[in-house]
């Protein structure tokens, strides 16, 4: 199977991934021909998959994060329950205990 030449996976390389897909979509009349087109196809598949692979791992870390707030916020709203519960015996207390020191 032929191989890409030297040259043409260094052009490839240095190409933005809109310069790829115009060169590839030039088909018969691309500059890369043979197995260097197939280079070129393949190279595009590989940024792609790049690009999905990154994307993956950016919603991730996302969830992780997003995961670790809503942790962190049930224990806020569990303290501010028992605050809540604190109140509200206090509340209720405080006129027993005034009206028996009357």
């Amino acid at each position: 199977m032929p191989q890409a030449s030297e040259g043409a996976q260094q052009a490839i390389n240095s190409m933005s991934m809109e310069e790829m897909i115009e060169e590839f979509s030039k088909g018969v009349r691309s500059r890369f021909q043979g197995a260097n087109f197939d280079y070129l196809r393949a190279r595009i598949e590989n940024v792609k998959n790049q690009d999905e692979n990154y994307k993956y791992q950016q919603t991730l870390l996302v969830s992780k994060e997003a995961n670790r707030i809503a942790k962190s916020s049930k224990g806020v709203a569990q303290i501010a329950l028992w605050v809540s519960i604190g109140a509200l015996i206090v509340s209720i207390l405080t006129p027993i205990i005034q009206h028996h020191i009357k």
